[in-house]
Formats: C-alpha cells, sequence, structure tokens
C-alpha cells in the first residue's frame, strides 16, 4: 500500500484488510467531478492509482510511458522520480505537499537522466515491497533523500506553479 493511504471501508461499510484498500483522501467532491473520477476515494480501484515506487519500477522496466504520470501541468519521469522521494519520506512520518522539493528532485529530468536514478530504483524497490528496514535506512542515511530541517528556497515551490 502506497503512503499516504490509510485502512478503509467500501462503500458497502464492509471492512477490508489494509493490504487490499487503498484510499486517497485528498479527492474531495469538487475535485473528483472537476477530473471525471467516479469511484470512491475510500476504496481505489485496484490499479487506478498507483504509489511512486510502483510506477517508477514500471516506468524503468518499459512497461509504462512516464509522460502518463502527473497532474495539472506536471507530467513524466521527474513527477514521479519526485513522488518516489515524498513516499520515502511519508513512511517515515514526515508527508509534505506535492509542491515541495528537496535534495535529488528535480523538474526537468528524464527517465535515466535524473540525479541518482539507480539510488530512486533502491529506493522505489524498498517501497513498494513495504522492506521497512531498508525505508528507514535509506531515508536515514542519505542527505538525498531525507527532509532538511528548512527546504532550500530555490526548491521551494507554491500551489500556483501547478496552476
Amino acid at each position: 500500500m502506497g503512503a499516504g493511504s490509510i485502512i478503509g471501508s467500501s462503500s458497502t461499510g464492509t471492512r477490508r484488510p489494509a493490504a487490499e484498500c487503498a484510499a486517497t483522501p485528498q479527492f474531495d467532491v469538487v475535485l473528483r467531478q472537476k477530473l471525471g473520477l467516479n469511484f470512491d476515494p475510500f476504496n481505489l480501484p485496484a490499479g487506478q492509482f498507483l504509489a511512486g515506487g510502483e510506477a517508477w519500477r514500471l516506468c524503468r522496466a518499459g512497461r509504462a510511458d512516464p509522460a502518463s504520470f502527473g497532474i495539472s501541468v506536471w507530467w513524466g519521469a521527474w513527477f514521479v522520480r519526485n513522488n518516489v522521494v515524498r513516499d520515502l519520506a511519508a513512511l517515515n512520518k514526515l508527508e509534505l505537499l506535492p509542491w515541495d522539493s528537496w535534495g535529488l528532485m528535480d523538474r526537468t529530468s528524464g527517465l535515466g537522466d535524473g540525479p541518482a536514478d539507480q539510488l530512486v530504483d533502491e529506493v522505489a524497490a524498498a517501497t513498494s515491497t513495504a522492506n521497512w528496514a531498508v525505508v528507514r535506512r535509506l531515508y536515514a542515511g542519505d542527505d538525498r533523500l531525507g527532509v532538511p530541517d528548512t527546504l532550500p528556497a530555490d526548491q521551494v515551490h507554491t500551489r500556483s506553479d501547478a496552476s
């Protein structure tokens, strides 16, 4: 289950194990209408949305086009890469805004061109398989992955950047 997912109930009220139920509470009624989404955000259909690590691994294996991942004006390999790092932070109890960036995140690199893509491969594998010891070691052991106390001014973006 990806970062930010929660244990939820299906629309019938039947409890399901966490491994079978993913949710994205950010999709409120207004956003669902705007994006034309017609599913319960507290019971996501399998494969409808992928965690960063899952999407990254599909792209790196050539089984998905990085340009098909994103939202608003943010699309491509860099978007997926940044979400792998953001998911790692969330799994370490630091949930940030989608437009925050730090360390090896950028907004331009293509697949295989990014800073430390092999490291991102390792992070994607750890977060996709819930290998908690490796998730913690990666986050704590590499300054490019851990969230700094203060985000660098040149990497702070606002929600209006996505408009």
